[in-house]
């Protein structure tokens, strides 16, 4: 999912633009939807479930007479980003060594593997404190926090860099990555004084484009490497939306999903590229952190425990939201949101169900591994052949 984006910010950076629009409109709608002009009436209507900044922009350039609405836009995750990543000294000599603080496996091999084909270097941290302690002891350009983590979340890690920052100087650009794309989770992160945040699973677009704003010693870096090199280099409302809330009835009703909503075959491609060892790496992990995520929840929820149960089933959440695992993310912010509101019961009903339905994704994400393995095998041998015959 793309950032969801402050829309004042926007209207204030296209004020020119916005200018124009005094006989056009742009008009949201309740769906996902790309910017469509209405029968030639000025009115262009765009998806605002949720709003994507760049189908925004899109729309205002059409409506103001900048773009055709027949342009294909062409999106940067379609682009073969995969550059080289210095080594970590080289980066902090640069200043533009990057420093994640992320609690989930998942997520912190997904972000690693980003910024490795973005071309950065970065230091990981398992929660804030360890975060806190590393910044504390080397020099970063940037940091990528999550919000909620064991130990120290990174609002209070944010909170104790700015406080240590008043009296040692300097100031590290800071950005949120938050599994809460809902209203008010982005005024809280810039009353901590963040500098912007990502919502999660985040596109390789978003996140380099956040990285180029914010640590703008990278390009000088970039330029040093061209001139040397060979030129062979190329308070928080966290409600869930009236789709996300449960009826109180007790059913299946959570796991008679649609085939394409258990896993997303294309979902973790899009995040770290195509190589399919690499991806069959990541869904082997963590199909085995979310059984034990899952145990964890059935403890939680014997001890009579519901707030623990969400607390994990927020971590989880954000991971299977990651791998393609939609369903399953799904079913975690509802158990999520009861555990905020110590609901045992509804807890209990959907650690039911959550088992059920791990159950088959695992069927389905095994199925996709195997069927990917058995596609390399089958090419690999094509070119020996090739090569063979050559």
């Amino acid at each position: 999912m793309s950032e969801v984006f402050d829309t004042q910010r926007l209207f204030d950076e296209r004020h020119d633009d916005l200018e124009r629009v005094a006989l056009s409109c742009v008009e949201l709608i309740a769906q996902k939807s790309r910017p469509i002009l209405s029968d030639g009436s000025g009115w262009v209507r765009v998806g605002g479930a949720p709003l994507v900044r760049s189908e925004f922009l899109n729309a205002v350039s059409i409506a103001t007479g900048r773009q055709s609405p027949d342009t294909e836009v062409v999106e940067m995750e379609t682009l073969n980003i995969n550059r080289q990543a210095p080594s970590r000294a080289e980066a902090e000599r640069s200043g533009c060594l990057i420093l994640v603080a992320e609690d989930d496996e998942t997520n912190r091999k997904v972000i690693q593997r980003q910024l490795d084909m973005l071309g950065f270097a970065a230091d990981v941290a398992h929660d804030g404190k360890e975060a806190f302690r590393l910044w504390s002891e080397n020099r970063y350009g940037l940091l990528l926090t999550d919000c909620h983590m064991p130990e120290m979340n990174g609002f209070t890690l944010t909170a104790s860099i700015r406080s240590t920052e008043v009296t040692s100087g300097g100031r590290i650009p800071i950005i949120a990555l938050t599994a809460n794309a809902l209203k008010g989770e982005a005024e809280k992160c810039f009353a901590y004084d963040m500098d912007a945040f990502l919502s999660k699973p985040v596109q390789r677009s978003d996140l380099l484009a956040e990285i180029e704003k914010w640590m703008p010693t990278r390009q000088e870096a970039h330029l040093s490497e061209e001139n040397n090199s060979t030129g062979d280099e190329q308070p928080i409302d966290e409600t869930p939306k009236s789709d996300e809330k449960l009826n109180s009835s007790t059913d299946q009703s959570e796991v008679n999903c649609a085939e394409n909503a258990v896993f997303d075959e294309l979902a973790l491609s899009k995040l770290v590229g195509d190589d399919m060892e690499i991806i069959s790496s990541f869904l082997h992990e963590f199909l085995k952190s979310t059984n034990e995520d899952i145990l964890c929840i059935q403890s939680s929820v014997e001890m009579g425990n519901p707030a623990e149960a969400g607390r994990i089933a927020h971590k989880l959440k954000s991971s299977s939201k990651s791998v393609g695992a939609d369903a399953l993310s799904d079913l975690c912010a509802k158990m999520e949101y009861a555990g905020k509101k110590d609901d045992l019961i509804d807890v209990e009903r959907y650690a039911a169900s959550m088992k059920t339905l791990f159950e088959i994704t695992i069927e389905r994400i095994e199925t996709y591994i195997g069927k990917g393995e058995l596609d390399a095998n089958e090419n690999a041998a094509q070119r020996s052949q090739e090569e063979a015959t050559s």
